[in-house]
């Protein structure tokens, strides 16, 4: 049986990474994985995953992307944090089209339709600037990852037993593991005829800051406080870490739309991860009895 190639473009981050893993875990016995990033040498740990072929892939040089596309069938844009991302994700299946790759799949975030928002705006025009090319996409309109808690309140959580945050500890949200992301991007790659002219929403966590914060600790077996910080301050702490203001911005903008109750931060419909994959999302709950470590 001849292997179908597909290729995950923008692979040294965490999507681009779980994707790959995914891939090599679950599909190696029938597919060509390549692993596309602009510096290959930061990807080169792939390399050691069944199945993976490291390629060089830089979405700013589309011509250049054309010619490494003209041997794949399925792509994956992993849209890059940067402010002109929609015109670069654009750009980037418009080269797939170009070399004749027949399904092309795309990051965008659960905030899309909100074109009053940062993100929103942004992929809003990403989204409609890849429909326009007319090749088969699929759209995996992706929340905050979970993942990322661990980056930022495990220090307060080992050194003051807090988890800190402008949220309103009472309201839910919907977010996704990196790796349950991997999962879904994965098994759209691998079957894209049953995904064009798609977009899911990969949610899965449903849960309050505060009832993460009460999971952290009793994984621990301590008692974690929230503490609610001020959105200025929460403002502060990004430009400090070296958060892009663009970005800083857009992701307090996240921040408000769980605190007002928005839809596009609580997902009702959360059964896309289930319907693609056929297993169950991994819980809020799960998710930091696997990560405690980082909080201890």
């Amino acid at each position: 049986m001849v292997k179908q190639t597909v290729i995950v473009i923008g692979t040294t981050g965490l999507v681009g990474t779980a994707t790959v893993r995914a891939l090599s875990a679950t599909f190696a016995d029938r597919l060509r994985i390549l692993a596309g990033a602009r510096d290959p040498t930061k990807v080169q740990h792939l390399r050691d995953l069944p199945g993976v072929e490291v390629v060089q892939a830089d979405m700013s040089k589309p011509n250049e992307l054309e010619a490494k596309l003209t041997d794949v069938d399925s792509a994956f844009v992993v849209t890059p944090s940067r402010e002109d991302r929609a015109q670069i994700a654009c750009s980037a299946a418009e080269a797939a089209k170009k070399a004749g790759v027949k399904f092309v799949s795309v990051v965008s975030v659960l905030s899309a339709d909100l074109t009053d928002t940062i993100f929103g705006k942004q992929f809003s025009q990403l989204e409609s600037g890849i429909r326009r090319l007319g090749v088969p996409c699929c759209f995996l309109r992706l929340p905050m990852f979970i993942d990322n808690n661990a980056v930022f309140n495990s220090a307060a959580v080992k050194s003051k037993g807090l988890y800190v945050g402008p949220l309103n500890p009472d309201k839910y949200c919907t977010t996704a593991t990196v790796a349950d992301i991997g999962n879904a991007a994965a098994a759209v790659l691998a079957n894209p005829s049953e995904h064009g002219g798609k977009t899911y929403n990969i949610v899965g966590n449903h849960y309050t800051h505060g009832m993460l914060a009460s999971y952290i600790g009793e994984a621990l077996g301590k008692e974690v406080k929230y503490y609610r910080m001020s959105y200025a301050d929460a403002r502060k702490g990004f430009q400090q870490a070296g958060v892009p203001l663009w970005q800083t911005d857009g992701i307090l903008e996240l921040f408000q739309l769980i605190d007002s109750g928005s839809p596009a931060a609580d997902i009702a419909d959360r059964s896309h991860y289930e319907k693609i994959t056929g297993k169950k999302p991994t819980s809020a709950k799960a998710w930091v009895e696997q990560n405690i470590d980082a909080f201890k």
